[in-house]
């Protein structure tokens, strides 16, 4: 899914560019291997596990040659588990294959210890620049814990949940209807069903979905 969901966005920037791309995985059908093979792509997003595989193949082997630059997406995701061992191995075969170093990049928006996410990256010898881009953001956090009144009573019974429900429905209610856009949070899909199941009860005119 993230494959896809990168093939899109790149997509955009590589028709302005004049650059191909592809995906492959292991559900990348032969047609689409083929072609990938005979043209190779001038970006190409996969994962450890297809690049360990691609390494064995004697046509995209050749292509991998050529390889300038590696990004990996999401690295701290990679860096404290087996795909990451996987990949650290495929990065040194790469480097090996093309004869030369490669400009490795990982991204995150998530790292606790940029120094350890890097080392990972580049191996114990590599060096590495860490960029770290700082987004200051402006929050405002409040915390709601609304009691039911008699109105929430009345509310309970017409809509069939407790008390204390019926006046987070209420104080959720007021939120939504008094911003332009809201997005509510539950801890389960079922939940997030049920939720906007009661507010249909209440008011079936309640822009909610």
């Amino acid at each position: 899914a993230l494959n896809r969901d990168l093939l899109d966005r790149i997509t955009w920037w590589a028709q302005r560019l004049d650059l191909q791309v592809a995906v492959r995985h292991g559900d990348t059908a032969q047609r689409e291997r083929r072609i990938q093979s005979l043209a190779p792509p001038d970006i190409l997003i996969t994962t450890p596990e297809t690049l360990q595989v691609i390494l064995t193949g004697k046509i995209l082997r050749g292509h991998l040659r050529n390889v300038r630059w590696v990004i990996v997406d999401e690295v701290h995701e990679l860096a404290t588990d087996k795909r990451g061992e996987q990949l650290a191995v495929a990065l040194e075969r790469l480097e090996l294959l093309t004869g030369k170093p490669f400009q490795r990049i990982g991204l995150s928006a998530t790292i606790g210890n940029p120094k350890k996410i890097a080392g990972f990256l580049v191996g114990v010898e590599g060096e590495c620049e860490i960029i770290n881009v700082s987004v200051a953001k402006n929050m405002e956090l409040n915390i709601i814990y609304p009691s039911p009144t008699k109105e929430d009573y009345l509310l309970a019974e017409q809509i069939g949940v407790h008390p204390e429900v019926a006046a987070r429905l209420r104080a959720i209610r007021r939120l939504v209807e008094s911003h332009e856009s809201t997005l509510i949070f539950t801890n389960t899909r079922p939940l997030a069903e049920i939720l906007t199941n009661r507010f249909r009860v209440w008011d079936q005119q309640l822009q909610v979905g």
